[in-house]
């Protein structure tokens, strides 16, 4: 994702000095950063992720005079219960660490122009991908790729929305769960891999912001 500015510019030439008091107001900038890559490197380190890689995926099967079977293979039903608890930092907003948050936190004038539109570039790809129509049609409905997440994660794993709750149950009674939940695999996968993007991104400011405070402590020095 290219920005305008040039990549040859080094960085302690795009930093922006800062006053003591702006080093200490940013220090929740640092914070959230901070909190955001360390979420991020749970998911990329974690089973679920291992287990996706090596073999994931579903698959029908029908041999005559019997019904169809739906198989599904890759993460267990621990691996994404375990991946989802870390998950919720990037998609809930109580969290600092939330997309929609972080996206507020880039808009602080600490941060390069060129960093915030790098950040709103992987933040609206994530938003498009989401928004997309997966293949199922419940009820007349096509389902979004943002409908399902939600509905897994807030209806079917931790139960804190009643009436997402009941329409993952709805769900599960139409025989197609395993179909379902390898597109939820798919799709917090993809979350996942933006996630690891920005938090590349993230590690560039933190190295601004670091240099900035650096350069004005040598100001003053001097």
């Amino acid at each position: 994702m290219c920005a305008d500015d040039d990549p040859a510019e080094p960085l302690a030439a795009r930093a922006k000095p800062m006053n003591q008091s702006t080093v200490m107001a940013h220090s929740e900038i640092r914070a959230a950063l901070n909190l955001f890559n360390e979420k991020a490197d749970k998911l990329l380190n974690s089973n679920f992720v291992k287990a996706a890689l090596e073999n994931s995926g579903a698959s029908l099967s029908w041999q005559e005079g019997e019904p169809f079977q739906i198989t599904r293979t890759g993460p267990t039903e621990e691996n994404i219960d375990a991946f989802v608890l870390t998950l919720r930092f990037f998609v809930q907003d109580n969290e600092r660490s939330s997309f929609r948050n972080m996206s507020k936190l880039y808009t602080d004038k600490a941060i390069s122009e060129e960093h915030r539109s790098e950040f709103e570039k992987a933040r609206s790809y994530l938003n498009d991908f989401l928004d997309s129509s997966t293949m199922f049609n419940f009820y007349g409905k096509r389902i979004t790729k943002r409908e399902l997440m939600e509905v897994f994660v807030f209806g079917g794993l931790s139960h804190a929305n009643k009436q997402k709750k009941s329409l993952y149950d709805q769900w599960m009674r139409l025989g197609l769960a395993p179909l379902l939940q390898n597109e939820f695999i798919v799709i917090i996968f993809e979350v996942m891999n933006v996630a690891q993007f920005v938090k590349t991104l993230n590690e560039r400011v933190l190295t601004d912001l670091v240099l900035a405070e650096k350069g004005e402590f040598n100001d003053r020095k001097d």
